[in-house]
């Protein structure tokens, strides 16, 4: 099936659209619209999400599940200037290892 002359939305996060138009545009020749839906961004109350980062060595396991969390985590982390006592990591995707072993 040829993408030439097609338009494609892309309703990823606008951080991460640049890649997907960049593909379709340079190697089907489609015609990318940028529509974001979804907003990445960390809580508004980060109580909780510190609370937990703060322990994270009393944990057995952390799973992460997107480049989105790392890089949320990652953020919070350093704004706290928190060491890296991290427990065993479990992470979905190889997408996802290769970020976490950059930022984690």
């Amino acid at each position: 099936m040829s993408l030439q002359g097609k338009r494609i939305v892309i309703t990823r996060a606008a951080h991460q659209v640049d890649s997907m138009a960049d593909l379709l545009r340079d190697t089907y020749d489609a015609i990318p619209v940028i529509f974001p839906c979804i907003d990445i961004t960390p809580p508004a109350d980060t109580t909780e999400l510190d609370n937990a980062l703060q322990n994270l060595s009393t944990f057995d396991w952390l799973v992460l599940t997107s480049r989105n969390t790392i890089r949320i985590l990652a953020e919070r982390i350093a704004e706290l200037g928190l060491e890296s006592n991290y427990p065993k990591i479990a992470v979905v995707g190889s997408s996802t290892a290769e970020l976490m072993q950059d930022l984690l």
